[in-house]
This record gives C-alpha cells, sequence and structure tokens, in this order.
C-alpha cells in the first residue's frame, strides 16, 4: 500500500468491436526522480502516471469526489513470465488537497 495524490481518473463500461470492455484508470502525481541534479541534468516537479483497475467499479465508488485528493493506493505486480504490470486492486480516498492560496504580486 502507498500513499499518492490522485489527480483524474476514467472508466469504461459497454463493448467495442462486439467485445465486452469493463476498465478504469487512475491518474495518479508522481515527482520527479532529482537525485542526479548537476550541471548536466535537472529535474524538478511532478508528472502523471496512469494505473489500470480492473473494473470500472473503483472508478464509480470515487468519482463523487473533488479532485485531487489524497488515498492509499493498494496494488499488485502481475505478469505472464515474460512481462509484468501493476494492478490497482483498491482504492481508499482520505482526505481532499487543498489549493494554496495565490499571492498576487503587486
Amino acid at each position: 500500500m502507498a500513499r499518492f495524490k490522485v489527480v483524474g481518473f476514467k472508466r469504461f463500461q459497454g463493448s467495442m468491436d462486439g467485445k465486452p470492455i469493463d476498465s478504469g484508470k487512475l491518474y495518479i502525481e508522481i515527482k520527479l526522480d532529482d537525485s542526479r541534479n548537476g550541471p548536466q541534468q535537472f529535474a524538478k516537479g511532478v508528472f502523471t502516471e496512469e494505473l489500470r483497475l480492473p473494473s470500472s467499479e473503483l472508478v464509480k465508488r470515487i468519482e463523487h469526489l473533488p479532485l485531487p485528493f489524497l488515498a492509499d493506493i493498494d496494488t499488485e505486480r502481475v505478469g505472464n513470465g515474460r512481462e509484468s504490470r501493476e494492478v490497482v486492486l483498491d482504492v481508499r480516498p482520505f482526505d481532499v488537497v487543498k489549493a494554496q492560496p495565490v499571492k498576487s504580486v503587486a
């Protein structure tokens, strides 16, 4: 289990080309690696990573919440013997991220 800022999500339940689809995705904020900053390389800030959900049900549980929010996210690494991927098992929101007041520059 890890704690992340959830900045977006989407779900789809329907069919495409006659095949039933039930999917969901979370978009979380990840810190850029600044451990190697120096004269030739520099990183600062965050980026968004997409996490696949096993179905649209997890999104249905959280879609009423205002974004962004902090959540504990349980994941599991699964694979087929050659490739692996991370799958979200559960999302437990615990706090809405409050916007910081913007100071005027006058």
